[in-house]
C-alpha cells in the first residue's frame, strides 16, 4: 500500500502501562510502520520504560499537556523523518 514510502505511527500515551505493550506489538506486527513513536504525556506509571523495552521511540513530555499537544509534538518529530504519518 505504501510501497516506497516511509511510514511513522504516532500514539499519545498517559498511564497506559496495561495496554501500551499490546498497541506497540500490533503496530509492529502489521508490517506497515517503519517506526512507532509513543508520546508519553507525563505518565507516572511504567508506560515509558515498557515502550522503550518494546522498541518504540519515546518522546517524553515533562508534564501532562493533553492529547492534542502530545499529538502535535509527535507529528512535529515524525514530519522530519517520514513520508506518511
Amino acid at each position: 500500500m505504501y510501497k516506497g514510502l516511509s511510514v511513522g505511527v504516532v500514539a499519545p500515551c498517559f498511564n497506559e502501562e496495561v495496554k501500551i505493550c499490546h498497541v506497540i506489538q500490533r503496530v509492529q506486527e502489521s508490517g506497515f510502520a517503519d517506526e512507532i513513536i509513543i508520546v508519553d504525556d507525563g505518565s507516572t506509571d511504567g508506560s515509558f520504560s515498557i515502550s522503550k523495552k518494546m522498541g518504540a521511540t519515546v518522546l517524553q513530555l515533562p508534564q501532562m499537556v493533553g492529547v492534542g499537544a502530545a499529538l502535535r509534538r509527535g507529528f512535529e518529530y515524525a514530519a522530519e523523518k517520514y513520508d506518511v504519518i
